[in-house]
């Protein structure tokens, strides 16, 4: 009887005039508000950061005009999120495309990933993880070509070191700047700020729009702790 009388008032509460389309308005707002919230800490943070860079150029002026040395910038601490040395596999990566050349191999006495695209096609391999909301990751790796050649003269073909961030429908391509010809290891860095309600990335390594070879190895993925 009391399981029947609680159903008979949820079915009562449902058919009261105006209750969905106000709980559906409430929640709307409860979304705008969070998301006005989230913009204002990503300027505070952003204003933040500016101030910060512009105390550290301010002091490095002074200690110049004054002869003296300036204080070392602080270095932020750094949690590992997750490396692969590829010495021995590329486990957690997929191939793009899966028929690309890509493989474990060895190279000056050591061994390391490599990526080979004979006809200017992609050959990359990529990993999905996740990633704290509103966090700064850092990602390094170092890097070997030989003979990469650009089919077209774009910025974006070469090697490949590169996120996939995508946020509200809208993607961009964080990375380090490709590169063409042939150089020995050389270690490649950048950093990306995490906007806030974006949970996963996608790691991309390899060739773009290029021919020739690449490898890689000592690959890490950071946090910057702040």
């Amino acid at each position: 009887m009391k399981k029947t009388l609680l159903t008979l008032t949820a079915a009562a509460t449902l058919l009261i005039p105006g209750f969905a389309d106000n709980a559906l308005t409430r929640n709307r707002e409860l979304k705008s508000e969070l998301a006005r919230e989230r913009k204002a800490l990503e300027a505070a943070r952003e204003k933040n950061r500016a101030e910060r860079n512009s105390i550290i150029t301010l002091e490095q002026t002074i200690a110049r005009v004054e002869g003296t040395t300036p204080a070392p910038a602080t270095v932020p601490a750094a949690r590992l999120l997750f490396a692969n040395s590829f010495q021995e596999n590329f486990n957690g990566f997929g191939k793009n495309p899966a028929e690309c050349d890509a493989a474990i191999v060895e190279i000056g006495g050591a061994k390391a990933l490599r990526l080979v695209s004979p006809d200017g096609k992609m050959a990359c391999i990529q990993r999905g993880f996740a990633v704290p909301e509103g966090a700064t990751i850092q990602l390094t790796v170092k890097m070997k070509a030989e003979n990469v050649v650009r089919l077209k003269p774009l910025a974006h073909t070469g090697t490949k070191f590169m996120l996939m961030v995508t946020r509200d429908g809208k993607t961009i391509w964080p990375e380090v700047m490709p590169q063409q010809g042939s150089f020995d290891w050389t270690e490649q860095r950048f950093r990306q700020e995490i906007p806030f309600g974006v949970k996963n990335v996608v790691l991309v390594l390899g060739l773009q729009g290029a021919t020739g070879t690449v490898y890689f190895k000592d690959l890490k993925v950071e946090v910057l702790e702040k």
